[in-house]
């Protein structure tokens, strides 16, 4: 069995094909039908058209797009399992962090005053008393992994930094596009 299969890969090892003019022709002739062969090979940048889809899976697919186009960006999740109900599972476990993104309208990126004055608060409050220690162990960590001295001055000014609540004019980046 094994002393056999070795005696043969050692002498297909130590023939010289070169020497062997039947092997040589099938080689060339090898060669030049897979090289007329690859004539038409390309390499297709277009990542969508690489993906196999059954002729269903494509028109599926161009439904769900026709529904989602528009000016909203739009996430697919898909939760993976061995059944479906492992991959209902997994879904709902990770629901809740997924709901975080889900957001619409204004109010996010313009907040009234009053919501602009409760969150410098909610920012102040948590660094007013966290502000000199966390800096302390932040710089100590920084020269002990080789940062040098104000090589974070930039972050510190922002928590040293007085926020005010600002006018809705100080929004004109955000009111200009919408």
């Amino acid at each position: 069995g094994a002393v056999s299969n070795t005696l043969k890969f050692g002498r297909l090892a130590d023939s010289s094909p070169e020497r062997n003019r039947w092997i040589m022709l099938t080689l060339l002739i090898v060669t030049i039908v897979l090289w007329v062969g690859n004539k038409g090979v390309v390499f297709n940048a277009d990542m969508q058209s690489i993906n196999y889809m059954t002729p269903v899976q494509r028109e599926s697919m161009e439904k769900l797009l026709n529904r989602t186009q528009g000016s909203q960006h739009v996430l697919y999740y898909v939760s993976e399992g061995k059944t479906l109900d492992e991959a209902l599972t997994h879904y709902e476990a990770a629901r809740p962090q997924i709901e975080r993104f889900r957001q619409s309208g204004i109010g996010s990126f313009l907040p009234s005053r009053s919501m602009r004055e409760e969150r410098i608060g909610r920012w102040n409050d948590f660094w007013s008393s966290r502000k000199g220690p966390f800096l302390e162990q932040f710089n100590a960590f920084a020269r002990q992994n080789g940062f040098r001295e104000g090589s974070f001055s930039r972050f510190e000014k922002i928590l040293e930094r007085s926020y005010p609540t600002g006018e809705l004019n100080d929004f004109g980046p955000i009111l200009n596009n919408l």
